[in-house]
């Protein structure tokens, strides 16, 4: 216990000269060293103002210019896809055109197998259809035989 009294006073005189050296020292500068030094300090302290004020606007800047050209790159992509549904609806328009002509060209190769049918049907013998009594079974029977 002894050794740390000791030491705790020690430190404790330690600590008194230093503050002793250092109010010795302030008194002793002069008042231009005390100028320059707060000179030093006001300079130091408008320089972090100054870049704490620059940092948020230069990054306010640039934020600003990377969203004009994201909005120029939007604009172009919605420019494009305008032109793209154009060209859709009139692949659909031609699509539907075609499918409509095929449905035509068909349907005229079906009323030309009709009337072919139809012919060969007049040469069957029509006595086994008038027997049904069902309109329902000779309509059956009827396509069959057109098929």
């Amino acid at each position: 216990m002894a050794y740390g009294r000791t030491y705790r006073r020690r430190f404790r005189n330690r600590k008194r000269d230093v503050e002793i050296f250092m109010a010795r020292e302030l008194q002793q500068t002069a008042p231009d060293d005390r100028r320059r030094r707060v000179q030093r300090l006001k300079k130091m302290i408008i320089g972090i103002v100054i870049v704490g004020l620059l940092i948020p606007i230069l990054c306010c800047v640039y934020l600003i210019c990377r969203l004009h050209a994201i909005n120029g790159t939007l604009r172009d992509l919605e420019q494009r896809l305008e032109e793209l549904d154009a060209r859709d609806r009139e692949r659909q328009t031609l699509l539907q055109q075609l499918q409509s002509e095929t449905a035509i060209q068909q349907g005229v190769q079906t009323q030309e197998e009709v009337t072919s049918g139809i012919s060969s049907f007049t040469a069957c013998d029509r006595s086994s259809f008038k027997s049904e009594k069902n309109p329902m079974i000779m309509y059956l029977r009827l396509s069959l035989v057109l098929l």
